[in-house]
């Protein structure tokens, strides 16, 4: 299926990295290196109506996507954070990570190290022009062709079958005003 040929891919990207990180580690080098593995977007599967690969819709099988920032001596043991960031908080964290944030660089981000109540924006115009905002607990989709609102409460929806928007103009209202920040 295409599940699995993509399942495969995946197997295939975490073999190739997986031997870049152990060349890395025998050369000597992987104490002096921050390796950083992102992902550029998801992948979707039909859990939406119509909604297949990555480049139509504004759902978290879209959208979401992964980073692993790797380095012995910074991080000795595993750790996952769950929040939400956007791929431009990669550039502080790093800096924040290694200490080379002296101040002369002013990177547009903001650290992981340093985040709290982060919100992050998207959109896409490959058939429709979407529009959406993402913070801890919710996620506004505004379909800009026609105005049609979505709102989902992911601490109780994580897979967005309930659209909320027709009952919560406020939040609605909040989360677009994100767009002209």
């Amino acid at each position: 299926t295409s599940f699995d040929m993509y399942k495969n891919a995946l197997r295939g990207a975490d073999d190739v990295i997986g031997k870049c990180y152990a060349l890395l580690a025998r050369s000597g080098i992987e104490k002096n290196t921050v390796f950083v593995i992102v992902s550029d977007h998801g992948e979707a599967f039909y859990q939406h109506k119509r909604n297949y690969l990555h480049s139509l819709f504004l759902n978290e099988e879209n959208v979401h996507t992964i980073a692993m920032i790797i380095n012995p001596v910074l991080f000795p043991r595993k750790a996952e954070l769950n929040t939400v960031t956007s791929h431009i908080d990669i550039g502080p964290t790093i800096l924040d990570f290694t200490g080379s944030g002296n101040g002369e660089l002013k990177p547009e981000g903001v650290s992981i190290l340093k985040n709290s109540g982060r919100r992050a924006v998207f959109f896409t115009s490959f058939t429709t022009p979407f529009w959406g905002c993402r913070d801890r607990h919710f996620k506004y989709i505004l379909n800009r062709r026609y105005g049609t609102e979505e709102l989902y409460d992911l601490t109780k929806d994580p897979f967005e079958k309930n659209n909320i928007a027709g009952a919560n103009n406020d939040i609605c209202k909040k989360m677009n005003n994100y767009s002209s920040e």
